[in-house]
């Protein structure tokens, strides 16, 4: 993800998924947004591929 400005917003999660979040990011040294978003384009380019 580029450093550029992005806005934000807030979202629910679960409080188990919040550790994973927690754990990831500090293990590839990224804050939670990065990966958040890193897993979502992963996941959205996986799906688009099985069309």
């Amino acid at each position: 993800m580029s450093k550029e400005t992005k806005q934000f917003t807030t979202i629910k999660i679960w409080i188990e998924t919040r550790r994973k979040l927690r754990q990831i990011a500090a293990l590839t040294d990224r804050n939670m947004v990065e990966v958040i978003d890193d897993l979502a384009t992963k996941d959205l380019k996986r799906l688009q591929k099985g069309k």
